[in-house]
């Protein structure tokens, strides 16, 4: 979801004192639609004619007001701190980078995400399991709650902005842990976290990266209840035309992650770059 930034007292504009009071509300409707069509499109607010025409559609008035008062400009124009449109038809938005994103902006955002979460990645694989016991039994389900404790603690770091941890109490995470724990139900939480510190670092971080996470957990628990009917009504977890995984995946790779079916959950193949 793209956001874009709207002054609170838009309606006040002295740009807006000379027009009448209702022809103002569509003005401000047809500058917010142009404005998002450019943040969308990252077109650093230009518009093209096509697009124009169709945000405006009969709206002629509008599109005349918004000239008049220098909300857009036309080709031709003299505006000192706006570039000419690049469609000779079309319109570029007046000071649309003094107040959005524009397209470097936008990609150094991207860029600066793709490391960030690379590098809790490259930590993640890296953790050093403290506290092992010698006993082959119990060091393993240290090793498993030491890896699912960092892995919580990455997605607390990236979704949650928390870049102190160390200033956060044992029990406050905990709290934190015991809630996603109970939204994710009965799937396993060290593989849900997992595979969303792949999503983030292949697609990016989601505008409400918060909500975005809680909405995959409880994905992950409808999967895993479906999974579970299923057996009990004796039938295979398996999607039709799968019959080398085994509820969707293909065994562990050299890391120790789990491998996604490319047939049962292509979405985690994709997250993860194609490979299967």
């Amino acid at each position: 979801m793209t956001w874009i930034r709207i002054d609170a007292d838009i309606a006040n504009n002295p740009k807006l004192r000379d027009v009448p009071r209702k022809e103002r509300l569509p003005l401000i409707g047809l500058l917010v639609c142009l404005v998002g069509w450019s943040r969308q499109y990252l077109t650093d607010g230009q518009i093209p004619a096509r697009v124009l025409r169709d945000v405006a559609g009969r709206a002629d008035a509008c599109v005349t007001l918004a000239l008049r008062n220098r909300m857009i400009h036309k080709a031709g124009h003299h505006c000192a701190t706006c570039a000419q449109p690049l469609d000779s038809d079309g319109v570029v938005i007046h000071d649309f980078a003094k107040y959005q994103q524009t397209k470097d902006e936008v990609s150094a955002d991207r860029a600066a995400t793709r490391e960030r979460v690379q590098s809790f990645r490259e930590r993640a694989r890296n953790a050093v399991t403290e506290g092992v016991t010698s006993e082959v039994g119990q060091a393993s389900v240290t090793l498993q709650r030491s890896r699912e404790e960092h892995l919580l603690r990455l997605v607390l770091q990236l979704t949650y902005q928390q870049k102190q941890l160390k200033t956060t109490s044992v029990e406050n995470l905990r709290l934190t842990w015991a809630r996603w724990r109970e939204i994710a139900g009965s799937a396993d939480l060290a593989i849900e976290a997992d595979a969303w510190l792949d999503r983030c670092y292949t697609a990016g971080m989601p505008d409400d990266p918060a909500g975005a996470w809680l909405g995959w957990l409880r994905s992950a628990r409808a999967r895993a209840e479906a999974r579970e009917t299923l057996a009990e009504a004796g039938t295979p977890a398996r999607r039709r035309g799968c019959d080398a995984c085994a509820g969707g995946w293909l065994g562990e790779d050299d890391a120790g992650r789990p491998i996604p079916c490319s047939t049962c959950r292509p979405n985690v193949v994709r997250f993860r770059g194609g490979s299967s």
